[in-house]
């Protein structure tokens, strides 16, 4: 009985069941053809499928060409002795063993060629077989390779690749951080500001507004400290913090000078008790009256005088002294002659100068002293001397300084000069120490 085939559906007759029938050519040949030529048709001829089949060849050199090589995909193994031209040609430095593959084909109808050729190195070590590198070239003619040696990439070594972090002198992957937009592969950062860049104490912001503050605090401590000694700071734009130009003019403006006292009668029968840091300076008048003080201002014009109901025994920026004999008192007035304070004076001690921070200075008729109390009597310097006389002022560096001198009445000699070191006492000075500013001398 006939029957058809599973896959073509092609028509077979059996031949002892239908032996006896009369034989067909349309339905038992021409049928069958049209459906073997209908299901092949349009498919690559005999020979194309030949020359695409993968050809096992025997070894080429690497200086072959590529017409040494068939149309088609060829293979060929080369073992680690006979791979060594290979590899030096390639420049792969590992002693491996390697695969050639070359694919070629024909294109077009000028005979131009596709030519690929890839060398994959591999360790052949028994169970550790791996691929170490893979290279690759190519060509469009038989006559020549067309492009260098390129290295492919290995699992092994974008494994690797993937590994590796970028670091300062590295090249190497990075991880996108806050703050980062990543979009369509354009990255972008969002803008930085003063308020959104953090530091240790909070933002930039907030150490530009501290920065600010401490220069404004130091220029202040620095005007106050110039007006302390004298000087004059301007203000130009009055916002109450002068500009560092500003303070340097006022550094400037401080007068240093020598103060040299004139000679004359106008200045005579006066006794030096104090001068502040304006080189303004202070005397008792002992021709005019024991009971007045004067002040003078580095030009010698007269500023102020006070009278006292007392002989006067000290001068000074902020004070004034008189002495109530009878009652055994200093008394320590303000410029107003209001009373501040009464000090022991101790009978026959006698004020010499008042020299700031509440300190002043005195001896006695019977003896000669070169001594320094705070207002409550206790003695802060006590040299007795019997040979000289001590006078005691307040210098423009705001140091305490004694001033020994030689003579009798009032031609005194400045012979040695002498500061006070609180905690150490009187430290004698030499001529380098500029420390009293050409002042000239005790009585003038």
């Amino acid at each position: 009985m006939a029957e058809n085939t599973p896959n073509l559906s092609l028509y077979l007759k059996d031949p002892i069941a239908d032996g006896n029938d009369t034989f067909n050519i349309e339905t038992m040949l021409n049928e069958n053809f049209r459906k073997i030529d209908s299901s092949i048709g349009g498919k690559a001829n005999s020979t194309d499928v030949t020359s695409e089949k993968v050809n096992v060849i025997s070894a080429k050199a690497v200086s072959d060409l590529p017409a040494a090589y068939p149309n088609g995909v060829s293979v060929f193994t080369l073992s680690s002795t006979a791979a060594a031209a290979w590899r030096t040609e390639i420049g792969h430095s590992a002693n491996n063993a390697a695969i050639v593959e070359t694919s070629k084909v024909t294109g077009g109808t000028t005979g131009e060629y596709l030519i690929f050729q890839k060398v994959s190195f591999y360790s052949s070590t028994l169970g550790q077989e791996k691929i170490t590198a893979v290279y690759q070239r190519s060509s469009g003619a038989n006559n020549s390779w067309k492009s260098t040696w390129q290295k492919v990439v290995s699992p092994e070594e974008f494994a690797s690749h993937q590994a590796e972090r970028a670091s300062n002198t590295e090249y190497g992957h990075v991880m996108i951080g806050n703050g980062i937009n990543v979009n369509d592969g354009v990255i972008s950062v969002a803008e930085m500001t003063a308020t959104n860049v953090s530091t240790t104490d909070g933002n930039v912001q907030t150490e530009i507004d501290s920065l600010k503050s401490s220069v404004s605090d130091g220029k202040t401590q620095v005007k106050n400290a110039i007006t302390g000694k004298g000087g004059t700071v301007l203000d130009a734009d009055g916002d109450g913090i002068p500009s560092f130009s500003e303070l340097s003019a006022g550094v400037n403006g401080i007068t240093t000078a020598a103060i040299t006292v004139p000679n004359g009668t106008a200045f005579s029968g006066k006794r030096l008790a104090g001068l502040d840091a304006s080189g303004n300076f202070y005397a008792i008048d002992l021709v005019k009256t024991p009971n007045t003080a004067v002040m003078y201002d580095k030009n010698f014009n007269l500023i102020k005088e006070i009278t006292l109901p007392y002989s006067v025994r000290a001068f000074s920026k902020d004070y004034v002294v008189d002495d109530d004999s009878g009652a055994g008192l200093m008394n320590l007035r303000d410029h107003n002659k209001n009373l501040i304070q009464t000090i022991p004076a101790g009978g026959a001690r006698t004020m010499w100068g008042a020299v700031g921070n509440n300190l002043y200075a005195y001896y006695t008729s019977s003896a000669k002293y070169a001594r320094l109390t705070d207002f409550n009597g206790t003695y802060l310097v006590n040299v007795n001397d019997t040979s000289y006389h001590y006078h005691t002022f307040l210098n423009k560096k705001g140091n305490i300084i004694f001033l020994k001198l030689a003579g009798l009445g009032t031609n005194f000699t400045p012979i040695e000069f002498w500061k006070y070191v609180p905690g150490t006492g009187i430290v004698k000075l030499l001529a380098t120490d500029n420390f009293y500013y050409g002042l000239d001398i005790a009585y003038w």
